[in-house]
């Protein structure tokens, strides 16, 4: 019985790892039977889902979860906030054409630009709805079907271009999720309230914060594809897919759970305590999953060294303790705290890449200057939230 209890109150967890699990495996299938021009596809495809899911609203779903409230089982959200985040997806659909299409990855076919962010703008929708009714289960799936459509898109690549094949299986996906929106439209009531007279700083804040959120995660990837090859874009991306992903994964069901629980209570004692165990957790969990990657190395094809042991447990260490404290500050931050902080880590960000790219471009470095980021990320958060007050509502 003890056993039936823990399972039935870690499914969402229990389903975060079947996903990563897909998406692990379709990173190891991808490298050992794709092409090298489908497995760039393939790396960047995960790179725009990557970048998408973080930034698709531009930072609004976040007033969708502050704003937004439970009242009989329903969540109650104001009209203006879905039109700020239908306007905002497609301003990023615009910037992900023009700008990483157009800049970046200037080779790449460019439908992927155009279509990703649509679905996962519809992805984060869903997941946001079903979360804050703490329908933990579903909302994983809705959020991490996409993981599902790739693993099967390399398997049938032999059958099908990948590039056909995973834009066909994306697409069944949405409509998958969509259908699951449909069938809980009873639980979204979007009314005619006005709101808050802040929300204009706070979005700006938001979006503020999200931006760099998606520089610490992506500008690595970014400068690869733009100083070296096409070739070390592919391996570095499938190298910290396998050295950190799934810790990435883990840090985010720690913040979507966390979030839910804040939104009615706060106790400086637990959440520190909280912080104190998934650190600990991602450190043990780290130690033992790098050293299998290392054994493993050569039947995966797998760049790893041991260099980058150290680099590599800082990163997943501070970002997933991280996910809780931005899941407070994200509740509770002024918009002063919120853009200070924001502003001096992109001011970090910059001046570490500077020097990266004086000293030159390598995976160690880069693995070395995100760890850094994401200390100072931490921290700068933490110090805030500790001006926090205790609550229950």
């Amino acid at each position: 019985m003890a056993l039936v209890k823990v399972i039935k109150g870690n499914l969402s967890l229990i389903a975060m790892i079947f996903f990563a699990g897909c998406f692990f495996l379709s990173s190891i299938f991808a490298k050992k039977i794709l092409s090298d021009e489908s497995f760039y596809q393939y790396n960047l495809l995960t790179t725009i889902f990557s970048m998408s899911f973080t930034f698709c609203f531009l930072g609004s779903e976040q007033l969708f979860l502050r704003f937004g409230s439970v009242t009989n089982g329903r969540y109650h959200v104001s009209i203006d906030t879905i039109k700020l985040m239908l306007t905002s997806n497609f301003i990023f659909i615009l910037v992900c054409y023009f700008f990483l299409k157009g800049i970046l990855f200037e080779d790449a076919n460019k439908l992927y630009f155009l279509l990703v962010p649509i679905y996962t703008a519809l992805f984060v929708l869903t997941y946001n709805l079903l979360r804050v009714q703490q329908k933990f289960l579903l909302s994983q799936a809705v959020n991490n079907l996409w993981k599902i459509t790739l693993l099967l898109a390399v398997l049938l690549w032999n059958l099908v271009d990948f590039y056909v094949v995973s834009h066909v299986l994306l697409a069944f996906g949405a409509l998958i999720v969509l259908l699951t929106l449909y069938l809980n439209r009873d639980s979204l009531v979007i009314d005619r309230s006005k709101q808050p007279k802040d929300w204009v700083q706070l979005f700006i804040g938001f979006s503020i914060s999200l931006f760099v959120l998606l520089l610490i995660n992506n500008i690595d990837r970014l400068m690869i594809e733009k100083l070296l090859s096409q070739d070390d874009f592919s391996n570095y991306v499938y190298l910290i897919t396998l050295l950190i992903m799934p810790f990435s994964i883990l840090s985010s069901y720690f913040g979507f759970k966390e979030v839910a629980f804040l939104k009615v209570k706060y106790n400086k004692k637990v959440f520190n305590n909280k912080i104190l165990k998934v650190a600990c957790l991602s450190c043990v969990t780290y130690f033992i999953w790098f050293f299998l990657l290392f054994i493993f190395r050569n039947l995966i094809d797998v760049p790893v060294e041991l260099g980058f042991f150290i680099p590599c447990l800082i990163i997943v260490v501070f970002k997933s303790s991280y996910s809780l404290v931005s899941s407070l500050f994200g509740l509770k931050a002024s918009y002063r705290q919120i853009l200070i902080t924001n502003l001096v880590t992109i001011l970090v960000i910059a001046a570490i890449f500077i020097l990266l790219m004086l000293f030159g471009v390598s995976y160690l470095y880069l693995l070395y200057a995100i760890s850094f980021i994401w200390v100072f990320r931490f921290s700068i958060y933490y110090m805030q939230i500790r001006k926090v007050s205790e609550y229950e509502v």
